[in-house]
C-alpha cells in the first residue's frame, strides 16, 4: 500500500482536545492537512484517530479535498 500512501503526520493534538472550547485543536489538524496537500501532493487525506469522526466533514470543507475517516472506513 505504500504507492498509496504519501505521508504520516502527526500533530500532537490530544484527542479530547478536539472537543475544549476555545482550543485551537481543529485548527492544528486543518492547518497540518493543508501542509500535507501542499508538501507531499496528496490527493485526499485520511484522519488517522476514531475521535475525529465528527470532525471529518469540516476538515473536509476547509481544505477542499476529500477527507476520509479511518474507523468508518475500515468497518465498511
Amino acid at each position: 500500500m505504500t504507492r498509496f500512501c504519501k505521508n504520516v503526520r502527526a500533530t500532537d493534538v490530544a484527542v479530547l482536545e478536539l472537543d475544549e472550547p476555545g482550543s485551537a485543536a481543529r485548527q492544528t489538524i486543518i492547518d497540518e492537512c493543508r501542509r500535507a496537500l501542499d508538501e507531499n501532493g496528496s490527493d485526499a487525506i485520511v484522519l488517522g484517530c476514531a475521535g475525529m469522526a465528527e470532525f471529518c466533514r469540516e476538515v473536509e470543507q476547509a481544505i477542499n479535498t476529500p477527507v476520509v475517516e479511518g474507523v468508518t472506513a475500515a468497518l465498511k
